[in-house]
């Protein structure tokens, strides 16, 4: 898997590791997200942290990650296309 944020590909378990995987509420529950499948993205652990509670656009447009996301939603909806 990788981040939807940065694209970095993510690693298993050890969860010191800045690109440990974890699953990152895309609209933070505190904004009013859902707790569900519809509202969870791979994240590494380092743009987790740095995202808080942060609304998504917020974020994206302060650390200046427009572009990374992008092509790394790109990739995902292909892979979504490619599996139906």
């Amino acid at each position: 898997w990788k981040c939807a944020y940065c694209g970095c590909w993510l690693e298993k378990g050890d969860t010191k590791n800045p690109r440990s995987r974890v699953m990152d509420h895309f609209i933070p529950i505190a904004k009013g997200g859902r707790n569900d499948h519809t509202n969870v993205i791979p994240a590494c652990r380092e743009c987790n942290s740095l995202k808080r509670d942060l609304d998504p656009h917020t974020w994206i447009n302060n650390e200046s990650r427009y572009e990374t996301i992008q092509q790394t939603m790109l990739e995902v909806r292909s892979s979504i296309l490619n599996m139906e």
